[in-house]
């Protein structure tokens, strides 16, 4: 059947003859409802904003690899001094923290 410009499929009369007269009659209808148009009608309004802004989805795309592959770069030259100064944070605090039992050690 051709429903809004879209062919959907019709039940063969095998089939309506199988299955009973109820169940074909429940199958038409919910081929007709308003669900179906409506979600017809959704896809082919989100499918014309699609082609509408193509251009946009493209330099979106573009401009995420440009940003992503400067924040690599960033990346590749500032981790190393980060984690070398964790580590010498860490260091640092293990040894006040020895110099402070030491200390504390040595009273009363």
């Amino acid at each position: 059947e051709n429903f809004y410009g879209i062919c959907l499929p019709a039940l063969d009369s095998n089939i309506s003859n199988l299955v009973g007269g109820a169940l074909t009659d429940v199958l038409q209808a919910l081929m007709k409802s308003s669900i179906t148009s409506s979600v017809v009608s959704s896809f082919g309004t989100e499918l014309g904003n699609v082609v509408e802004t193509w251009d946009v989805f493209c330099m979106v795309a573009m401009l995420a690899c440009v940003v992503s592959l400067i924040f690599l770069v960033f990346l590749r030259f500032f981790v190393a001094p980060c984690v070398w100064t964790a580590l010498l944070m860490v260091f640092l605090l293990l040894l006040a923290a020895g110099v402070a039992g030491n200390i504390r050690s040595m009273q009363c």
